[in-house]
């Protein structure tokens, strides 16, 4: 705020400066100063010495006159208001002199102090309103200058009225250049406007309009925004200039890294895919469309998760969660649903992309078929199965093999010694039912021998050709009383089937074990059904059973209705003494027998069960191409043959071997005992007399009874020689 009101008044006149003074008393509200001086150029020189507020300027001064008065002071005093004058009441000189920078003119004549501090306000109020919009302008203009875009603003007829200093830079060309031309005249260097211009379209729209334009090598993105009247007319226009040539050259690059992208991943034989860091699809290849017979539309977004097997979604959203929540790459096996509605395994792979502060942008990622390599490994894993299976069994069937040969030597003295206690004493001996007794247990206890030998393929058999439909017809009445009246059983022969060479004691054991375990399955009424058919084994089914031989087989099944068996409980139930029963129901051999007799015959035996659901055995036996059948020799009766002659035996079992001696001595025999080859070699070498047959053990530890054979008699006639087992 000023004090005081500091006046320099210009005139040459003393009335006239006296009566100004006189008008503006020191003393008065405003405070006035004046000083006074009757010429410019004394005048020139204060205002560079001195601060004043406002000029009272006479133009009729001894050193200058009219407008060239005012000219001067305001050269060397812009920035002062100045007030004219004057003694002439020409308006048209008052005006002319505004004209010139004056802010106001006075008539001297007409002068009284209201009038005149009025004018001096008025002045100095217009003065400081010029600076604040001068001010204005000049940060306008400075912000106008800083922009980096090339700005005009345009007047209703086009023409460009102001242009910043980026304009100047973009066109080459400086700006007073530009103002007053078309912004056409600059841009596309054109006398009429190009088509689809712009700014046209901004008249017609009034609304912002834009369009991109090469230039050479550059690229500028021109955008125009309408200025309106108050009446809403167009009345000029903002028209900017934006050189783009980077962002379209980056575009370009992007744009051709983009195809060559796709057009990697079009060739590639893979599925490849592209998600948004949450997991939304933004691109398959035509690879996955193909296979998924799904569209793209079908595909985006979380449409990705649609293929996957039922059981493998839930698999493979955890693992989408575990590779973004741990910053790990993404990888799976899973089934996808191909068009047609099979499953394939694939493994599914990605890894995300980041930006340079290590924000994840996407996850590029491929589907690679695996379904050959896994179908593999699952042969190969149940090869090794079979195989380990078939080396657990083998060992199981050696040990029950050996366990079977010592328990049944020492059952043949048990049941030996009861059956000629029995033949010894009368029945009528209290201890005759004893004996008997021990002599029906040992009678079981070799049974469960016969049943562990067949397992481990080491039972006796007398093999010969059957017609398979004709010896299960034999049984079918045996088998049916076996079951009971609430069990159906079916029989269904197959026709003109081939002939199979095995026990027929042996056909009965697998059908009985088969059909009272079928049976036991049952609860309440049922069906078992046996069938008889033709088969033919190949290679490929041979390589997934490793025991078996390709050919023909006859196929001999019996299936139940029961209870049905778990996959747990099918991986054990040839394995001796495993049973599902309750104590006391089962010995756990039956199925042990039946698994033995098959593999003995060159068989295979396959197992079909679901709990709930039933059961299904189905065995393949080797069919017999020969048309001659052989006659049974067997002789319906059995007669004691006794002799006097001599017998050399030879078993290393002691006990076996005191039983064997005395049952040939009370037959007649004459008995030389040994209980091993070398005794039994050096018994032969000193006896004088004849040996009229060898009975040995088959397998000794020092050597066969084979052998022995051919070593005993090296320097005597050759005699019969009996084997036991």
């Amino acid at each position: 705020m000023i004090d005081r009101l500091h006046i320099l008044l210009v005139e040459d006149n003393p009335g006239d400066a006296d009566l100004i003074r006189e008008m503006l008393p020191p003393d008065s509200p405003e405070g006035v100063e004046i000083e006074c001086v009757s010429r410019l150029s004394k005048a020139l020189e204060c205002v560079r010495v001195v601060r004043f507020e406002i000029i009272l300027l006479d133009l009729g001064l001894p050193d200058s006159q009219g407008l060239e008065t005012i000219r001067a002071m305001r050269h060397g005093a812009p920035s002062l208001p100045i007030i004219v004058l004057t003694g002439n009441q020409d308006e048209q000189v008052g005006l002319e002199a505004i004209r010139e920078g004056a802010q106001d003119y006075l008539v001297k004549g007409h002068l009284d102090n209201r009038m005149l501090m009025r004018a001096i306000r008025y002045a100095m109020e217009r003065k400081r309103a010029e600076e604040v919009l001068l001010n204005m302008a000049q940060e306008w203009q400075r912000t106008f200058d800083t922009m980096n875009e090339a700005v005009w603003i345009l007047d209703k007829d086009n023409r460009i009225l102001r242009s910043n200093k980026a304009a100047e830079l973009y066109f080459h060309r400086p700006r007073a250049e530009m103002v007053g031309k078309n912004c056409w005249e600059i841009v596309h260097n054109t006398a009429q406007a190009v088509a689809d211009c712009p700014i046209l379209r901004a008249r017609k729209s009034l609304h912002h309009e834009s369009t991109e334009l090469q230039i050479g090598e550059a690229w500028f993105e021109i955008s125009v925004d309408p200025i309106l009247d108050s009446e809403g007319r167009f009345a000029g226009a903002v028209h900017v200039v934006i050189n783009i040539t980077a962002e379209k050259l980056s575009e370009e690059a992007l744009r051709k890294s983009e195809q060559e992208f796709r057009s990697l991943a079009e060739s590639m034989p893979q599925i490849v895919w592209i998600t948004r860091p949450d997991g939304w699809n933004i691109y398959f290849n035509q690879q996955w469309v193909d296979y998924t017979g799904l569209t793209l539309e079908e595909s985006y977004g979380h449409g990705w998760n649609t293929p996957f097997h039922p059981d493998d979604r839930k698999r493979a959203w955890e693992a989408w969660q575990n590779a973004t929540q741990n910053d790990a790459t993404y990888s799976l096996e899973c089934r996808l649903r191909r068009a047609d509605g099979a499953y394939h395994w694939w493994l599914v792979r990605g890894v995300p992309m980041r930006d340079a502060d290590g924000k994840i942008l996407k996850w590029f990622g491929t589907c690679t078929d695996i379904d050959e390599i896994k179908n593999e490994e699952e042969k190969r894993e149940k090869l090794e199965l079979q195989l380990r299976q078939a080396q657990k069994m083998e060992a199981v069937g050696q040990l029950a093999g050996g366990v079977a040969h010592d328990f049944n030597n020492m059952l043949s003295v048990i049941n030996g010694y009861s059956d000629m206690l029995l033949m010894e004493i009368p029945t009528s001996d209290p201890k005759y039912e004893r004996i008997m007794e021990i002599n029906k247990a040992g009678q079981r206890s070799a049974d469960l021998t016969r049943q562990l030998l067949a397992f481990a393929r080491k039972q006796n058999i007398a093999p010969k050709v059957l017609d398979l439909n004709d010896t299960v017809e034999g049984m079918l009445k045996m088998f049916r009383r076996l079951i009971g009246e609430n069990v159906e059983l079916l029989w269904k022969p197959s026709v003109n089937l081939c002939k199979v060479k095995m026990d027929p004691s042996q056909i009965n054991q697998i059908l009985a074990n088969l059909i009272v375990n079928a049976r036991d399955a049952i609860s309440g009424t049922g069906k078992i059904v046996i069938e008889t058919d033709k088969a033919e084994l190949d290679e490929a089914y041979c390589e997934m059973h490793p025991d078996t031989f390709p050919g023909k087989y006859i196929a001999l099944s019996v299936s139940d209705n029961g209870c049905g068996m778990g996959k747990d409980t099918i991986e054990h139930i040839f394995e001796p003494f495993f049973t599902t029963k309750k104590i006391g129901e089962g010995t756990g051999l039956g199925l042990a027998t039946v698994f033995g007799i098959v593999r003995q015959n060159n068989g295979t035996i396959n197992v079909d069960s679901e709990p709930r659901k039933g059961t299904t055995f189905k065995i393949y036996l080797s069919s017999y191409e020969s048309e001659i059948s052989e006659k049974d020799e067997s002789n319906d009766t059995a007669k004691i043959i006794t002799g006097t002659e001599t017998v050399l035996l030879v078993e290393d079992e002691e006990s076996l071997l005191q039983f064997a001696k005395m049952l040939l001595e009370r037959l007649g025999y004459k008995v030389l005992p040994a209980d091993s080859p070398a005794q039994a070699i050096n018994i032969a070498s000193e006896y004088k007399g004849d040996i009229h047959l060898l009975m040995t053990d088959v397998v000794m530890p020092e050597m066969s009874g084979r052998d022995l054979s051919r070593s005993s008699y090296n320097k005597k006639t050759l005699c019969p020689l009996s084997s036991m087992s």
